[in-house]
């Protein structure tokens, strides 16, 4: 017959019941919420001395709270550079799990995951080593087997420019030698790999031995350009580039050659300045065919 009335600092707390042997009941309710309950009671107006405490904790692991991700989004595609993939587990109310001892798994689509391992702290960690293509993975996970909601996805990217496997090359593999011919000279800069870089801004100077070069043109998409201009002077010229200040092992050359012959530089001779007019003599006319910078022609074929 006294006036209990039980009462909670968290949660809720049901209205109290008089089982009529001395004892009082109420249910407490959870909340979403972590922490501890202080219980306590009034008898009359008059607080007990006595109080229980009730913690509120995380519940089982949920496969669509819990998260997975990676400390990088990219990894270069060198079959070497690795990335931390971290599962936290979490309760149905979103609740971070602050012990272990769940069977997680971890699991890529591209590149290769490591053993995933118990943290002890509610969460699963295991590394991913890029491959060496290009792409873009699916990283995911199961716990006891089933698939968690969350995914994550890491890029695999070109390098750095490599001297080694960029390369170097002509629009035309000769050039008449006449001062004015022209080709285009074109770098592509890939990585170790072998994967073209799609992007500007390396620094890359093109030259060549012979003839006169451009200024190198930075095309934004991994390439660089420069023109080269014959000189009058018949040879080859070995075209080369440095990336960084360091020369690509890549080299392309261009033969400067005889132009078409030229009616002002041709010549013609005679073997004899004269010869008897007796119809019978006779001597050689030799026409020496010449391009306009008189270079001699060395085949035949003229009209």
């Amino acid at each position: 017959g006294a006036t209990v009335a039980i009462a909670a600092d968290k949660g809720t707390v049901g209205p109290t019941a008089d089982k009529g042997d001395g004892t009082y009941t109420a249910t407490l309710t959870a909340p979403t919420t972590l922490g501890t309950a202080i219980v306590s009671a009034k008898v009359g107006n008059t607080p007990l001395t006595s109080t229980a405490g009730v913690a509120f904790t995380a519940g089982a692991p949920s496969v669509a709270t819990s998260t997975i991700e990676t400390a990088d989004a990219a990894l270069v595609a060198d079959g070497v550079s690795s990335t931390l993939v971290t599962v936290r587990l979490k309760d149905a109310q979103g609740h971070a799990l602050t012990t272990g001892g769940s069977s997680v798994a971890i699991n890529a689509d591209k590149g290769t995951i490591g053993p995933t391992a118990d943290k002890g702290d509610g969460t699963y960690t295991a590394t991913l080593k890029a491959p060496t293509a290009l792409g873009t993975a699916t990283v995911s996970a199961k716990l006891g087997g089933t698939a968690l909601t969350s995914t994550a996805s890491v890029a695999f990217t070109v390098g750095t420019p490599s001297v080694t496997t960029s390369t170097i090359e002509t629009a035309d593999a000769a050039l008449v030698a006449d001062g004015v011919s022209t080709t285009l000279v074109t770098v592509r800069l890939k990585d170790a790999q072998g994967h073209a870089l799609t992007t500007g801004g390396s620094s890359v100077v093109i030259n060549a031995d012979k003839g006169t070069i451009g200024p190198t043109a930075d095309k934004g998409d991994g390439t660089y350009t420069a023109t080269l201009k014959a000189p009058t002077a018949l040879g080859s010229a070995i075209v080369s580039a440095k990336v960084g200040g360091v020369a690509l092992t890549s080299t392309a050359s261009v033969t400067f050659t005889v132009g078409s012959p030229s009616a002002i530089t041709s010549s013609i001779e005679a073997a004899d300045a004269e010869l008897t007019a007796d119809g019978t003599s006779t001597t050689t006319i030799t026409i020496k065919l010449k391009d306009a910078q008189g270079h001699d022609l060395t085949a035949g074929g003229a009209t």
